[in-house]
């Protein structure tokens, strides 16, 4: 945003880009394209041919909507499969809800899912590709980012994430 304001003021392109990145007003979006970009680049959209065009002057483009309601409809179709998937395990006093997801999903969304479909606590997300996402309701007091922590991750009290690469033999209970 400082860049494009100092260095190219009158670029409409500079000034599309910082009307996307600056959006965010009390925590709601106002202009959906940082969405819908966010959703060509989870489709599988090259990053830098995205930026390729952008910087081009194309923000949107037929070939972008088309990328974005074929991800749309994949992402629904995932997400309603998410909650069959489920296993819950309780461990400490609360239940944890675990799922394999596919990678495209936001860890967000998969861990929203499972928290709204199923009486659990924790959602505990795993990714194909060895990705972790935790994600706890309200009200739960289980510190995430320490269970993050454990998995070489970081993130949140109530949201956070790691990875399945690390050695886990000095892993305990009390690390929670």
């Amino acid at each position: 945003e400082l860049a494009g304001n100092r260095f190219m003021p009158n670029d409409v392109v500079a000034g599309a880009l910082i009307a996307i990145a600056s959006d965010i007003e009390l925590w709601q979006r106002q202009d959906k394209r940082d969405e819908k970009l966010n959703d060509v680049v989870s489709a599988g959209f090259d990053k830098k041919s995205l930026v390729d065009a952008v910087s081009k002057g194309v923000i949107w483009s037929e070939k972008f909507d088309r990328l974005r309601n074929d991800y749309l409809k994949k992402k629904e179709v995932a997400l309603s499969e998410l909650p069959k998937r489920i296993l819950v395990k309780n461990y400490i006093g609360k239940n944890f809800g675990f799922a394999v997801a596919e990678n495209f999903l936001s860890s967000a969304e998969a861990g929203q899912k499972l928290l709204d479909a199923a009486t659990i606590d924790v959602a505990a997300i795993i990714y194909r590709d060895g990705r972790l996402s935790f994600r706890r309701k309200e009200g739960c007091n289980i510190d995430l980012k320490a269970l993050a922590k454990i998995f070489g991750g970081g993130g949140h009290a109530y949201s956070s994430g790691g990875s399945i690469t690390n050695d886990f033999r000095n892993v305990s209970h009390e690390n929670l």
